[in-house]
């Protein structure tokens, strides 16, 4: 399977998801974005390429599209 795509079926590539990254070879289960990061793009193909969490604002589980939410001040 190519880089940036996830192999569910022996004959189709599906672009890799939302949230996930897709290194070559990948199968049904691709990676997520790591903790910290989140990616509202599709066909990454490296966790480098995940979004650190934007400033003020956290990234509290694995595979998200968007921080979570804002932190609290103090």
């Amino acid at each position: 399977c190519p880089a940036g795509y996830k192999c569910t079926r022996a004959s189709a590539a599906d672009i890799c998801s939302a949230g996930y990254y897709c290194p070559q070879g990948t199968g049904a289960n691709p990676p997520a974005c790591p903790i910290g990061t989140y990616s509202r793009n599709t066909g990454l193909q490296e966790e480098s390429s995940c979004t650190l969490c934007d400033a003020g604002k956290y990234c509290q589980t694995s595979g998200l599209t968007a921080p979570t939410g804002s932190c609290s001040s103090g």
